[in-house]
Order: C-alpha cells, then structure tokens, then sequence
C-alpha cells in the first residue's frame, strides 16, 4: 500500500520535554525516552502562521490571532493547496498564499498534538448533538470495500463516543479525528492515526481503543512511563 502523506507528531513539547528531563535526572529521562512520550503538561497550543517575530510585536500577534498565545508553543502548518491536513485542535481558519494554504488550529488544554496531510483525504464529518461533539474521519478511497468500511465506521464510533461519555466522564472537546496514517494504531489528544486498509472488525476494534485513550491517559495525565498499567490497562479493559 503506497500511502502519500505527511504525518507530524509528538514533536515540539516533547523536544522541550527531553531537554527538561536531561538536566533533571538522567535516570529519569532514560525511563522516559523508552516508555513512549506522553508526559508534558496541559497547555494551549495554536498552530497559526506567523508574521517575522522580530518585526510584530507579541501584543500585535495577539490581536491578529484573536486568541492569546501562551510561551512559544507555536507552530505553522503550511503546505500546498492540493493536501488535506487533520490535526489536533479545531480549525479556526484556511488562508490561502500564493500556491499553500495556511491551517490555523487551536488546542486547549492538552497535552502534545498530532497532524497529518494527504492530497487523496476524503474528509468525512459526523455530528453528534448529544454530547456537541464533531467526528471528523481522514481516508483514502483506495477501494470500494475501504469506503464501505470507513462510511460505517463512522455511525459505530458516534454511538462508542455516547457510550464512552456515559460510562467513563464526559469528552471534554469538541472534535476527534479518526485519521488515516501510522503504521498501526497510535492516541494523540483530539485524534488518533490509524493504517486504513483492515478488516471491518479491526478498524474498529483499533479505533475504539485509541479513542478511549482520549479518557485513559488525555484527560486522567497519567505517567505512563512508570504506570503503563494506568494507560493500556485501563484502556484495554474499559474496551
């Protein structure tokens, strides 16, 4: 399977999160490096694009984003028109430059983001009013059967999303991607990556478990360095 794609994550908070940990503990960090990297704080990141720093003053950028910018967790997602990105956070807006667009998303507070981008998305929207909570889904329409699997994913994963709510505490966002990229199943906050080309059992079963790690892990911020069992445990078991 030839997946064209550009896939980011887990990268700026977990750099500054590294270098935190080497000047605090060796020991620490080697724990760290080998146990995955879902330890940084909650913050806020906004992926936006950005005039020269040294020409726009920070009470400037504020006004210009019409949010407010917290330290330096700033990011740009531009790319050419012909891609489409999901990512982490919700899309405040899509400028156009020249031959790019310009993704601007925003996060609250979580813990890392993750983005992802191909020219062949078919980008899919499933609204679910009870709990206000948009399902975005990010494949490639590479078969009959694919497209088939992923139209019915979606109807399965809004019931999971009302069962989960019901069950383990309430969803504390207002979107999460299920999105077509990885090599296997991996949790981000707000969205997962998954291969696309399974079995119906399997696309869901993956699914389901990477969003419930959106509980066991996202919102709980446990160590999963030292408690694993507090993470896939959990998980494994709810699902």
């Amino acid at each position: 399977m030839k997946i064209k794609k550009n896939d980011i994550s887990s990268i700026f908070p977990i750099i500054i999160k590294i270098i935190k940990l080497i000047l605090d503990d060796i020991n620490r960090f080697a724990k760290f490096i080998f146990c995955k990297l879902y330890i940084s704080e909650f913050t806020v990141f906004i992926i936006v694009k950005i005039p020269n720093l040294n020409e726009v003053s920070k009470s400037r950028l504020d006004k210009v984003n019409r949010t407010v910018i917290t330290n330096n967790e700033i990011t740009n997602i531009k790319i050419d028109k012909k891609y489409i990105v999901g990512a982490t956070g919700e899309l405040n807006s899509k400028l156009t430059d020249d031959n790019d667009f310009i993704w601007n998303f925003k996060a609250e507070k979580v813990h890392d983001f993750v983005w992802a981008a191909d020219p062949d998305y078919t980008h899919d929207i499933l609204s679910v009013p009870e709990i206000n909570l948009d399902l975005h889904f990010y494949y490639q329409a590479n078969s009959d059967e694919m497209v088939k699997n992923w139209k019915k994913l979606q109807k399965h994963t809004a019931d999971a999303f009302l069962y989960f709510n019901k069950k383990f505490g309430e969803y504390p966002y207002g979107k999460y991607s299920v999105i077509q990229g990885g090599d296997g199943g991996m949790e981000y906050p707000m969205a997962t990556l998954i291969t696309g080309e399974r079995s119906y059992p399997s696309l869901l079963s993956v699914t389901l478990h990477e969003a419930l790690h959106s509980w066991y892990q996202m919102v709980l911020a446990t160590n999963e360095s030292y408690y694993a069992w507090m993470d896939e445990g959990f998980t494994s078991y709810t699902q």
